[in-house]
């Protein structure tokens, strides 16, 4: 088994306050809807300095294995066995909960897009079809629980107005009920427990810096504290937050899409395709439009 690192992010992750690495396998597999993680040959990156992760990881969302395979080539399985209970842990991520998150990933940027247009019709068109798009249990396992628990159906919690959220990993549910609450304020707490409860483990910590390994007197030799990261999940919520308080979630300019993105580049307009590829779908089908529009003004002059 080879381990190799991959230093070239190591300044930009520093920027962001984070000096953790993680370990990314090719030619992982998926065996009884379990992502296996291939340990024969592993290269360690550092996943603060990645701009697409976001925009590639919610493309998980709709379960297509070519593309989570795929994902985890690039960037790692997410790490369910540093979140799990021993006697819950599987050998690999679960692929109903890489799709759990990428919905929850998915929900929080279409929550901030409809607030951010200020569109009442659309906020409470998001409100209704979240209640048939996150059943019960995705919508708890989302929330990086991981256990079995009896709740109640989702769409009886939206409809009434009430939301339920968990009290820690003692499978103790805690429901909160908000009278006329408004659509508005349903969608920012959705998003806000979202985040919360996906950012819980990253810390802040010191290490002992050398600031001259060739000083044997150790005179200039300091303290500097960095935040840590338990697993790649960790990674996207945080830096999924972090575009949330920066504003550049767009919406996707080609017709008939309405999908949501983070702007990594000023020029985006489309959604983006996973990162190695050229061009996304959307773009090429608006390509392909607009073509198509300017072969038929051409035909009538």
């Amino acid at each position: 088994m080879g381990i190799r690192f991959d230093n070239d992010g190591s300044d930009v992750s520093r920027n962001f306050g984070f000096q953790g690495v993680w370990p990314r396998h090719k030619n992982n597999k998926i065996e009884n809807n379990i992502l296996i993680p291939n340990f024969e040959d592993i290269e360690c990156y550092y996943p603060m300095s990645k701009i697409s992760i976001v925009n590639d990881f919610k493309q998980l969302k709709d379960g297509d294995e070519s593309l989570i395979l795929e994902f985890t080539n690039l960037y790692g399985s997410l790490g369910f066995s540093y979140y799990a209970e021993i006697g819950d842990r599987v050998g690999g991520d679960p692929i109903w909960w890489i799709i759990a998150h990428a919905k929850a990933v998915q929900t929080c940027m279409e929550i901030q897009k409809v607030i951010e247009e200020n569109n009442e019709g659309l906020m409470k068109d998001l409100v209704k079809s979240m209640t048939f798009s996150l059943t019960a249990k995705e919508f708890h396992k989302s929330m990086a629980y991981l256990g079995e628990m009896q709740s109640p159906n989702l769409d009886a919690v939206i409809s009434k107005k009430c939301y339920s959220i968990l009290e820690g990993a003692d499978k103790r549910m805690k429901v909160i009920l908000v009278p006329d609450i408004s659509d508005r304020d349903l969608l920012l707490t959705i998003q806000m427990d979202f985040l919360n409860s996906n950012i819980q483990n990253i810390k802040r910590e010191f290490i002992l810096e050398r600031i001259d390994p060739k000083d044997e007197s150790n005179t200039n030799n300091k303290i500097h504290s960095y935040f840590d990261f338990k697993a790649l999940l960790d990674v996207i919520y945080w830096k999924l937050a972090d575009k949330i308080d920066g504003g550049v979630i767009k919406r996707c300019a080609a017709e008939g899409c309405g999908g949501i993105f983070i702007q990594t580049d000023k020029r985006m307009i489309y959604c983006p395709p996973l990162s190695g590829h050229k061009e996304s779908s959307c773009a090429a089908r608006e390509r392909m439009r607009k073509a198509r529009l300017a072969d038929k003004t051409e035909e009538k002059d």
